[in-house]
């Protein structure tokens, strides 16, 4: 996002891997931009939400983790599970999975990558429409949840740092 766009490209194809399918010896920033690259190459709709779209839309934040709320739909699910093959992730299959069910957080991915299925207070459908394009690390081309709805999801959440963003 904003905060590495003067700095030299992470996005650069990485070789060599450890036993997560991460390539090996590198930074937080670099197995973000990795993840968000192989998610992307897969055509796997979703939007960065959490800590990345506070500190985004202005909240003094410095991200922790990389949180990606990723559509929940049968077109999307096997995208997301072919994606993930290569990462050692075992994913459900859609069908095992009932929409009533709480949503699916993904954590076995990295200890620094959250893939959730949904968030308080906002569908996917409102997300990704009013979704920020913005580009990753520089060059990778992705949504930001919108202001309006990282304040939605603080509200119906009780985070104090999300409500702040509606001052």
């Amino acid at each position: 996002l904003r905060r590495n766009a003067g700095r030299g490209s992470g996005c650069r194809k990485q070789v060599g891997k450890n036993g997560h399918g991460v390539p090996g010896a590198m930074t937080k920033q670099r197995i973000w931009t990795f993840v968000v690259r192989t998610l992307l190459d897969a055509g796997v709709r979703f939007l960065i939400v959490g800590g990345w779209a506070r500190e985004f839309h202005g909240h003094e934040h410095q991200a922790r983790d990389l949180d990606l709320f990723v559509e929940f739909s049968a077109e999307n699910w096997p995208k997301l599970r072919l994606a993930l093959q290569q990462f050692n992730v075992n994913v459900p299959f859609y069908e095992e999975l009932s929409p009533r069910s709480n949503p699916v957080r993904i954590r076995d991915l990295n200890p620094d990558v959250d893939l959730l299925t949904g968030i308080k207070g906002v569908s996917f459908d409102e997300a990704w429409s009013e979704g920020v394009e913005t580009a990753f690390d520089g060059c990778l081309q992705v949504r930001v949840l919108s202001k309006a709805h990282v304040f939605l999801s603080g509200r119906a959440t009780c985070c104090p740092d999300d409500r702040a963003l509606g001052d």
